[in-house]
């Protein structure tokens, strides 16, 4: 579709959404315009309405998403002072009754991890949340992660029980 946007094929309500800027308000009755063509945002500009939900969205704005606020270029600069990008610390195991622990200590930070499948074959990489097992002789791989940061080096793991 961004081939027939890019020649002019598409009718007005279906370029609309690939228009490099939008309105700085957006207002759709969904029950009568379910696919939010007709912005009324313009027409209620001055209602009790709008001036409610405008209200109401600098307060959860505030109160949710400071970052908002930050310019893009502070924003940048927190994650890559100097102009170098930071790198998320490499995540720490340990080891106890045959589960996996895992740690990182980039504040902010989530861990990705998988485990290599019979044969040397990766599995899928899945959201660390807790302890996990894994089979003896098996090893496991986990990365440090972090938006704004570049990932950590992988860490190994293999569970060898005596």
């Amino acid at each position: 579709m961004i081939g027939m946007y890019e020649r002019g094929e598409l009718n007005e309500d279906q370029a609309k959404w690939f228009k490099p800027n939008r309105p700085e308000e957006e207002f759709y009755d969904l029950e009568n315009d379910p696919y939010e063509l007709h912005n009324l945002a313009s027409e209620m500009k001055d209602s009790p309405q709008m001036k409610k939900l405008r209200r109401e969205y600098d307060k959860w704005i505030k109160k949710y998403n400071k970052a908002w606020f930050i310019p893009e270029i502070d924003s940048y600069n927190s994650f890559c002072p100097g102009g170098v990008k930071q790198v998320t610390a490499v995540p720490t195991f340990s080891v106890k009754n045959g589960l996996v622990s895992l740690k990182c200590e980039t504040a902010g930070s989530s861990i990705a991890y998988r485990v290599f499948r019979s044969g040397g074959r990766k599995g899928r990489w899945l959201l660390y949340t807790g302890p996990f097992a894994i089979p003896d002789g098996q090893v496991a791989e986990a990365v440090g992660v972090r938006i704004g940061f570049a990932d950590s080096e992988p860490l190994l793991v293999e569970l060898v029980l005596d």
